[in-house]
């Protein structure tokens, strides 16, 4: 996704460059403007697609990331409920990734090739006893339960 992201970002710039740079003098103001709107569209997805990853492993980097400090303090009541979540592709194929539900409200995702699912679940397993596996109508009833009664204390 950071090759993608900056490739979107990439385009954006370049499209910048020639508005500023006025390559065509014959487009009117309206032309530009939509060129400008388009530019903005570039530039922020591009961004965003290289900077979120980034800012999750500055977090993390920094010891603020809340999952890991987790599992670096040993704390086996942080994570709540974890299940691999599987899409299937156009064109075929699937995509698998490890969504994780904590005590603090927040979800995190790991996306995965399917062969590494299963080592994924096991670490979370070993890191976090206490945490429910798979994804069920229980453990769904579960969680929600657990969290409004969180929200409510």
């Amino acid at each position: 996704m950071f090759i993608i992201g900056g490739l979107v970002f990439a385009v954006g710039l370049l499209i910048l460059w020639g508005l500023i740079a006025d390559v065509d003098p014959t487009a009117g103001a309206g032309l530009k403007i939509g060129i400008g709107f388009l530019v903005a569209l570039f530039l922020l997805t591009g961004g965003a697609i290289v900077g979120i990853p980034l800012w999750g492993d500055i977090k993390a980097r920094n010891g603020k990331h809340s999952l890991i400090n987790a599992i670096d303090r040993s704390d086996s009541n942080f994570l709540l409920w974890y299940y691999e979540y599987i899409t299937q592709v156009k064109g075929g194929g699937t995509d698998h990734q490890v969504w994780m539900h904590c005590a603090d409200g927040k979800r995190y995702f790991i996306a995965a090739k399917s062969s590494k699912v299963a080592a994924i679940m096991t670490y979370l397993q070993i890191k976090f006893p206490n945490a429910r596996a798979g994804h069920t109508e229980l453990n769904r009833d579960w969680y929600d339960e657990h969290v409004s009664r969180q929200r409510v204390s």
